[in-house]
Order: C-alpha cells, then sequence, then structure tokens
C-alpha cells in the first residue's frame, strides 16, 4: 500500500492525466485513477475535483466528493458550482 501524503498534491503531471482521460470521455478510468490518488493524497481538493465531477457525469453518487474537494479549495469557484 502506497504511503498517505497528508497536505501534499499529486505531480501535475498525474493531474494532468486524469484531465485528458475526462475530455477523453473515459470516465470509468479517470474514476479508478483518481480514487486511487485520492487514497494517496487525501488533501489534494484537485482530485477531489476531478473524481466528483466524474461521477457527477457518470450520474454515480458524488456528494461526497464534491464536498471534500469544496472543503479543500474553499477559494474555488468552480469546486462551489459543481457541489
Amino acid at each position: 500500500m502506497a504511503k498517505t501524503k497528508k497536505g501534499q498534491e499529486p505531480a501535475q503531471d498525474l493531474l494532468n492525466q486524469l484531465i485528458a482521460f475526462y475530455n477523453a470521455r473515459h470516465y470509468v478510468q479517470v474514476e479508478i485513477s483518481a480514487g486511487a490518488l485520492v487514497e494517496q493524497y487525501p488533501d489534494s481538493g484537485a482530485v477531489w475535483k476531478i473524481l466528483g465531477v466524474t461521477l457527477l457525469t457518470q450520474g454515480k453518487e458524488s456528494l461526497f466528493a464534491l464536498r471534500k474537494a469544496a472543503k479543500l479549495l474553499p477559494e474555488d469557484a468552480a469546486s462551489h458550482f459543481n457541489l
């Protein structure tokens, strides 16, 4: 099991990869990858935001992830809009 990196963000290339998968409509891949990243980076608002939007797009339960993103990104208007 990977070590938890509380308070840290994943590398930008990992976030870019998630966004590329999302833009290509590979939602299951985004969900799996973002799910793994939130376990490793539990304080990453960016990953929670991507996960929440991906779940929402698929019509899945997304409220927890969207709330977590809004809490971690209090100044991010998009996170609050998504919620």
